[in-house]
């Protein structure tokens, strides 16, 4: 008898975790200390053996609020592309060291 992971719908997935984000309309606006939590989707982090839904620290010049979509820098280890990625926080965590900046999804194409 074999036991196979059953396949997860991604796209499904990710709405059901981005529809239960309410943006707060006092948590818009540019971000104090320029640093935002960001979801990121990257399904090549399990051929290492690490979740494929990860939460990183990224630096942000433009207003944004809880739920909006931003395009982030290329991963390390993924194809050189930028990803989509949802924002779950504006306190970028308390994280201070070095950051890399996201887009907005209009400017991705710089």
């Amino acid at each position: 008898m074999s036991l196979t992971k059953p396949e997860l719908d991604v796209d499904q997935h990710f709405k059901e975790i981005t529809t239960g984000l309410l943006v707060d309309e006092m948590e818009a606006g540019l971000v104090s200390d320029r640093r935002i939590t960001v979801m990121l989707h990257l399904p090549y982090l399990a051929d290492y053996g690490m979740p494929t839904t990860i939460e990183p620290v990224y630096g942000c010049t433009f207003p944004v609020a809880v739920g909006d979509m931003v395009s982030c820098p290329p991963t390390p280890r993924g194809d050189g592309t930028w990803n989509t990625g949802v924002v779950v926080a504006l306190d970028g965590r308390g994280y201070n060291g070095p950051v890399k900046y996201v887009r907005k999804i209009s400017d991705s194409k710089e």
